[in-house]
């Protein structure tokens, strides 16, 4: 009997050994190189002024933005092109132009990331 329990103990060692060796490293869940485009549609709105006597002027709008990672910048930053629709001063207007994204702090799920991320702080321009 000792001999199959010393080899059912070796069997569990190695078992054990090699579960911990396969587990699945933790990888940054945000700002992947997926190869394809991601699409945000934003919504926004406020108030605007000149700081003059005049009252402050309404804006509100919709914004898509079409990102891409580019290779060398995975998991820290995303570039791309935003199209912003937006009403203001009675009159419907329209603006186009690059945006950038730069990841700055990532809130994982679980200390060890293996569920992904919760969300991220990033900081964008958009021109």
């Amino acid at each position: 009997m000792e001999k199959y329990s010393f080899i059912i103990l070796l069997l569990l060692v190695f078992n054990s050994h090699n579960t911990m060796a396969q587990s699945p490293k933790i990888e940054d869940t945000e700002f992947t190189d997926t190869g394809s485009v991601l699409l945000q549609l934003r919504l926004h709105n406020g108030l605007t002024t000149n700081f003059k006597s005049r009252p402050d002027l309404y804006v509100g709008g919709v914004q898509l933005a079409a990102y891409v990672t580019p290779k060398s910048l995975v998991h820290v930053m995303r570039v791309g092109i935003l199209a912003d629709g937006f009403y203001t001063d009675k009159k419907l207007q329209a603006a186009v132009g690059p945006t950038i994204a730069i990841k700055l702090k990532t809130f994982k799920s679980d200390p060890l990331g293996r569920f992904g991320s919760v969300g991220n702080i990033h900081l964008s321009a958009d021109h």
